[in-house]
């Protein structure tokens, strides 16, 4: 891709900020005139603008500047599905990359101890963005990598860390919470010789005070069962406690290279150099700083999307877990599968320690609702979420909006951790108190008793941060740390070893570096304790035939108390479409690796010992290839909603 400056004013062939040029084709004649020729595409022109520290530089040995190797990141996604917590994007739909000296000369380079690098700077630079999808419409995000870490495929790499500069493309600058521009480009029809937006203001100014949340999996965490129930307990207090229990989960940021851990020597300083990371183990910079979630940006925080119902708020940091799916189940479309879990609503409300908010994590205890989110069609990802609530719940709960009545999908989950913080200030809570409290004339050793409890009760790091914002910084498990995830990523390569001679890898078992709490074994798993209650798919009455699913316990209303039968809402035919082919399947053999060798079971077991979960895997037995290249299902990890599989399609 390439970037260039603009020269000249902004043009605008519309009324209005953002333009579509009404010149300039971007494609061949050839095309238009029916002959073969690429897709026309959309060209986005700008101009970004950084207000921020001066930039880092690399000197020689006289320390004099020599190259500046930072870069400008700006990243394209729909506007309907960013990534989470607004939406579900895994990925960027497409990025660009600016070199810093776009922005930047040697002699803004920061000198460490200078009373200049103190003082912010602005710089601007144009951009034109080519080769972009028309049809759609996005919103842009950026950053500024300080350090020229960034690398777009490698997911380590791939975001924003501690010195870097945050922002995006707003509607406006003074509403709070910023909203971000929607640029629409137009379809294809509508736009045979290409398009062009012009006129697009990126605006880079809060700096990234944390580092990305590094984690790893406490070795005591367990599975879901599949057939868990939201625990029908009136104390909140007692009701967290029992959905933490369900699983155990509980995620611990990684600690200085120099530590033990549970593990053992911690390896992360070898494996963070060998990927090419420079990363801050301070408690300043890493930390979990707890911020209320705005999915929505109303200005108000939101209610978590399964907890809600019982008025419990979201709050970062997030964690979202997403079923990994076999290579077979990616290409054959298998819908994807959610669990959106929480830390302990409790603790930013201070409810456990006299009312004395937490504000910063060191470690996670997670709170996983047993509901999963299936997404039918992900064309559609805001729209086609189905609820699965697995059988033995109350009435309510199954009742509203489209929901599914079948135990949770088994099979491993990638863990995402969602943290961080742009703008605003890192403060030093014992020093800030100690400050205030000798100031007063109170005794010194009364003041460091008062300050150490404060401390400890407000942060687990010793720091916490105030007035800013999300800064959309994230780590998962597994990544590129990990041993390769050859069972659901079968071109996964050891990234962190050199060659050996003959051209050969070292094996996880052979690395020094490659490390097993960031691979798939590190992850996380829902397992099925028993596969003898299975739904039946060819019964397409709700619940797909099983009796509780029909009728359950209600407890509100005039009913209240007794058993009654269960109100179902039928999903739209919209989020039904993509998954009809998968009706009817019966659903794939309840495996583990003591049946099938290499079978990869659920990594970590229930509470009973289950490790058995249902994957498309074995060829002629879960699936075919048929004579004309495609694959053919001949099962399923789990079934298709029942009333996607009784309505008939749309004319």
């Amino acid at each position: 891709m390439s970037a260039w400056k603009a020269k000249g004013a902004i043009s605008i062939c519309w009324v209005g900020l953002i333009a579509l040029a009404c010149e300039r084709p971007n494609v061949d004649r050839n095309r238009l005139e029916g002959g073969p020729a690429p897709e026309p595409t959309g060209i986005i022109e700008g101009t970004v603008f950084y207000n921020g520290p001066r930039p880092f530089c690399l000197r020689d040995e006289e320390g004099k500047p020599y190259a500046i190797p930072g870069k400008v990141i700006l990243l394209l996604f729909r506007y309907d599905n960013p990534p989470p917590p607004s939406g579900s994007a895994a990925t960027a739909e497409n990025f660009l990359v600016l070199p810093g000296t776009s922005l930047f000369s040697l002699s803004d380079c920061a000198t460490p101890g200078s009373p200049e690098d103190a003082v912010p700077i602005a710089r601007s630079a144009g951009f034109s963005w080519p080769l972009v999808r028309l049809g759609r419409t996005y919103q842009m995000r950026g950053f500024y990598d300080n350090d020229g870490g960034f690398i777009p495929f490698f997911s380590v790499r791939n975001l924003g860390s501690a010195g870097d500069v945050g922002g995006g493309a707003f509607a406006s600058l003074t509403a709070s919470p910023p909203r971000y521009l929607p640029i629409a480009l137009p379809p294809v029809e509508e736009a045979p010789k290409g398009a062009i937006v012009r006129g697009i203001a990126v605006t880079l100014g809060a700096i990234i005070r944390t580092e990305r949340p590094v984690f790893q999996v406490d070795p005591n965490s367990k599975a879901l069962s599949s057939e868990a129930t939201v625990p029908l307990i009136a104390d909140a207090i007692q009701r967290e406690d029992a959905l933490i229990a369900l699983a155990n989960l509980r995620l611990h940021l990684v600690r200085h290279p120099d530590t033990m851990d549970f593990y053992g020597p911690n390896p992360f300083g070898r494996a963070l150099k060998a990927a090419g990371i420079s990363f801050d183990f301070r408690p300043r910079a890493h930390g979990l700083p707890i911020l209320p979630v705005d999915a929505d940006l109303d200005g108000r925080q939101d209610l978590h999307p399964i907890l809600g119902s019982t008025g419990v708020p979201w709050y970062f940091p997030v964690i979202i877990l997403r079923r990994a799916k076999s290579p077979i189940e990616a290409r054959i479309g298998i819908p994807d599968v959610l669990l959106i879990a929480s830390i302990r609503p409790t603790l930013p409300l201070g409810v456990r320690q006299g009312f004395v908010p937490k504000e910063t994590l060191a470690s996670v205890e997670v709170l996983i609702p047993p509901i999963a989110v299936v997404v039918t069609n992900p064309a559609l990802p805001s729209v086609c979420r189905i609820p699965y609530i697995a059988p033995g719940n109350i009435a309510e709960l199954y009742e509203g909006s489209p929901r599914e009545c079948q135990e949770l999908p088994t099979g491993n989950y990638d863990i995402n951790l969602l943290s961080g913080m742009a703008g605003g200030r890192v403060i030093d809570v014992y020093g800030e108190c100690m400050g205030s409290c000798t100031s007063r004339g109170e005794d010194h050793s009364t003041c460091q008793a008062s300050c150490g409890v404060l401390t400890a009760l407000r942060t687990e790091t010793g720091y916490v941060f105030e007035g800013g914002t999300f800064s959309s910084q994230a780590w998962s498990i597994p990544n590129e740390l990990g041993c390769p995830d050859v069972a659901y990523r079968p071109t996964a390569l050891n990234q962190l070893d050199r060659r050996r001679p003959d051209g050969s890898l070292p094996s996880c078992d052979e690395s020094e570096l490659l490390l097993k709490s960031q691979g798939r074994i590190g992850g996380f798993a829902v397992a099925d304790p028993d596969g003898e209650n299975a739904p039946d798919p060819n019964d397409t009455s709700d619940g797909h035939g099983l009796p509780a699913c029909q009728q359950a316990l209600r407890t509100t209303g005039p009913m209240a108390g007794r058993v009654t039968a269960i109100n179902y809402t039928a999903p739209p035919p919209e989020c039904c479409e993509p998954i009809r082919a998968f009706c009817g399947l019966p659903l794939c053999p309840l495996r583990d690796s003591s049946e099938i060798p290499d079978y990869p079971e659920a990594v970590r077991p229930t509470a009973d010992g289950s490790r058995k979960t249902r994957e498309i895997r074995i060829p002629e037995v879960d699936y075919r290839i048929r004579p004309d290249g495609k694959i053919e299902a001949l099962c399923v990890p789990f079934l298709m909603p029942a009333a996607c599989c009784r309505s008939e399609p749309a004319p």
